[in-house]
């Protein structure tokens, strides 16, 4: 997005390509007569470690180093906007020299995966700068942003520090965030667009899955551009924290008149509480802050197992139809399970990541089992260090 942020009327604001030797230039060399300054970095992280191209890593000490060497001929303060998976680990090693003011704000916590979906009109880098042309002070901007993030995705978590301790998200953070604002900012005459009510939360039957999702009185003085929603599935799972998440379950709106917008999402399959997240975008690229409701789909009935003599668990004769067979075990501790076929006999050791367990359900998932979809297939469960167990009823399916 080409924005003019000191407001002189010229888009020129980059100047070299993005290497580790131009930005340590750039930031104890070229920035040593200004008054403030803003770093902005965005790409792939790593704990402590930032790849600023294909084949060089930026590391948060030689940042800190460089931040330290310019804070040294500069009075005004120093502002890190870092949008990356694992950003919050870089907050420890970014603080200030004595005396000196700087505000560093990260798109998530240490260990955690950044989201950038819907090409990116869902991610902090958004949000945030929309905010900042806005003309809201940094603190403002940061905290309406991370209520979006966390709103929209849950496990991301955005961080501030800005008394310089190193410690994201204090009780006494804002004080100096409240009254620093970057550039002279754009206020748009409209602001946001707003998204005035969504469908109440819904339960399906147990066989349903679809649902209808609609959000009530959309309006922006700059016209509609898009309504959207992201659906979160219970069992979701963002996968590798080293890479940022890039996509999500989503469906788009239909306008159904009186600024009324509607759609249909027909993937309601797992069973559990869904978290529906809608959104507006105006014709200016602004985007409303997110609101929600539930979709719930109810989870299998649980049926109390028993053992015989030498502690194994039968399950009943099963006709595979698809090319993998999904379990979940309820277990009341940890248990050791032994995963057996028959009539081939061959053994799979129920490990990670043939088995999941979700601390939020108590559920153990077993899946990545390749069958023969002709067969009739017998499981027997050998279980150890469990006291009683709780079988879900197994269902199947191709992934």
């Amino acid at each position: 997005m080409n924005v003019d942020l000191n407001g002189d009327g010229l888009y020129d604001e980059v100047d070299d390509l993005a290497t580790v030797k131009n930005l340590q230039e750039a930031i104890t060399t070229w920035a040593v007569d200004a008054d403030d300054v803003v770093v902005f970095i965005t790409d792939h992280g790593g704990e402590g470690s930032f790849r600023i191209n294909e084949t060089e890593l930026l590391d948060a000490e030689d940042l800190d180093s460089w931040l330290d060497e310019l804070q040294s001929h500069i009075s005004g303060k120093v502002i890190v906007v870092y949008d990356a998976c694992h950003s919050g680990s870089f907050l420890s090693y970014l603080k200030p020299p004595r005396g000196k003011e700087r505000i560093v704000l990260s798109s998530a916590d240490s260990g955690q995966e950044a989201y950038f979906t819907s090409f990116g009109d869902l991610s902090f880098t958004n949000f945030f700068w929309q905010h900042i042309i806005n003309g809201m002070s940094v603190y403002n901007a940061f905290f309406t942003t991370k209520n979006s993030i966390e709103y929209t995705y849950g496990r991301q978590t955005p961080q501030m520090d800005d008394n310089g301790n190193g410690i994201g998200n204090e009780d006494d953070e804002g004080d100096l965030a409240k009254t620093t604002y970057i550039g002279k900012g754009l206020i748009s005459g409209g602001g946001l667009p707003v998204i005035d009510g969504v469908s109440p939360e819904q339960t399906l039957e147990e066989d349903e899955t679809t649902a209808v999702i609609t959000a009530e009185t959309v309006i922006d003085s700059d016209g509609i551009n898009r309504v959207w929603a992201v659906i979160t599935p219970p069992d979701f799972d963002p996968g590798d924290p080293d890479n940022p998440v890039l996509d999500m379950p989503k469906i788009e709106m239909t306008h159904m008149g009186d600024n009324r917008y509607q759609g249909t999402f027909d993937e309601f399959t797992s069973g559990g509480t869904y978290t529906v997240t809608l959104y507006a975008k105006d014709n200016l690229g602004s985007i409303a802050v997110p609101v929600q409701t539930l979709i719930t789909k109810p989870l299998p009935e649980l049926i109390p197992a028993t053992f015989n003599a030498e502690g194994h668990l039968s399950i009943p004769c099963l006709d595979i139809m698809g090319s993998y067979l999904h379990i979940n075990l309820a277990l009341s501790d940890a248990a050791t399970l032994t995963f057996q076929l028959m009539p081939d006999f061959t053994a799979v050791e129920a490990c990670s990541p043939c088995a999941v367990f979700d601390e939020a359900t108590g559920l153990i998932k077993i899946n990545a089992l390749d069958l023969d979809a002709e067969n009739t297939i017998w499981a027997d469960f050998m279980i150890t260090g469990a006291d009683p167990v709780t079988l879900v009823p197994v269902s199947y399916g191709q992934n």
